[in-house]
């Protein structure tokens, strides 16, 4: 934090909702999410991503399920992910939001610490071992690709 100033929370779980689709939490329930962007806009205090936006010029909404998203950059390789340009919410409202962790770590309070949940379906990425790996590989691309567009940050040449 001292070196950078700026930072990701990530609580990752497990679920099993029948879409199998990954969820990425920001706070913000399924209904929200489903709401125009100019609507949507005005819960970015709300979220777990407030401050996000402050450190790139991406918007709040393209951080969320737009290009920038991690929901769109793991669709783009091939996982079906909430909210995402593709899926901005979730069509049979089986979504997880978030919970006590992002509340606490994540940036509601307004600091430089952003926070996501990450639920991961297991068919497709948790059962197997084959799977996991693939997973996990298009997960960390994802986030470097994520760090990249709204940090500013390229994590593949920084010695942490």
């Amino acid at each position: 934090m001292q070196e950078f100033g700026k930072g990701l929370y990530i609580d990752v779980h497990g679920q099993s909702h029948p879409n199998a689709f990954i969820e990425f939490g920001y706070l913000l329930d399924n209904h929200i999410l489903a709401l125009n962007n100019t609507k949507l806009e005005k819960y970015k205090k709300l979220s777990s991503i407030n401050t996000l936006s402050d450190f790139s010029e991406e918007s709040f909404v393209n951080q969320l399920k737009g290009e920038s998203s991690l929901g769109t950059l793991m669709c783009m390789k091939g996982y079906d992910s909430i909210p995402s340009i593709k899926f901005p919410y979730a069509i049979d409202d089986n979504y997880y939001e978030g919970t006590h962790n992002t509340i606490n770590y994540g940036s509601l309070d307004g600091k430089s610490i952003n926070g996501i949940q990450i639920e991961f379906p297991y068919i497709g990425c948790r059962d197997s071992k084959e799977n996991r790996e693939k997973c996990a590989k298009a997960m960390v691309d994802s986030i470097l690709k994520f760090f990249e567009i709204n940090f500013q940050m390229n994590l593949k040449e920084k010695k942490i």
